[in-house]
């Protein structure tokens, strides 16, 4: 690999590939991987070549790894995304990281969208930040945290 030591010389090194390799246009029965996944490619070889601050990659010990399960676990039965669903005008997927403004954690992608839709039906999912839901529960909301769980299941129990 090419020697990559800022975000500048890593969104080059995977503009030539794409270029080089037309990843861009790439499709395997009208899905295209590439786009898809080159989102998780960029932070995957970001971290690798360790052009990333420190403070992104964030570590969990075990004992935090397991209260962060047992979120999971009590989200997954009181707010699964799948209980109570009926038909919305729209789905709306919040960022799972917030901020802090006026005192209250907000996501600030969405937030201010949120408050617009009166009028409108909708579902917010959300996923957790480190194993938490920060925001308050809202009766438009539903946690991700389902797909978390089983996909934790699966990683861990299930070869």
């Amino acid at each position: 690999m090419k020697n990559i030591k800022s975000v500048k010389d890593l969104c080059e090194f995977i503009w030539e590939l794409e270029d080089k390799y037309n990843l861009i246009n790439f499709e395997i029965n009208g899905v295209k991987p590439w786009q898809a996944h080159r989102i998780e490619i960029y932070y995957t070889l970001g971290k690798k070549v360790g052009v990333f601050e420190n403070e992104l990659q964030r570590g969990m010990s075990k004992i935090d790894k397991l209260k962060a399960m047992a979120g999971l676990l009590k989200n997954f039965l009181l707010h699964n995304p799948l209980h109570n669903l009926h038909q919305v005008d729209f789905l709306l997927f919040s960022h799972p990281r917030s901020k802090i403004v006026d005192g209250k954690p907000i996501d600030i992608y969405t937030n201010y969208f949120v408050e617009e839709t009166s009028g409108h039906n909708f579902f917010e999912f959300e996923e957790h930040f480190d194993g938490k839901h920060e925001r308050e529960y809202k009766s438009y909301k539903r946690y991700l945290d389902y797909i978390n769980l089983k996909r934790n299941i699966n990683t861990h129990f299930i070869n």
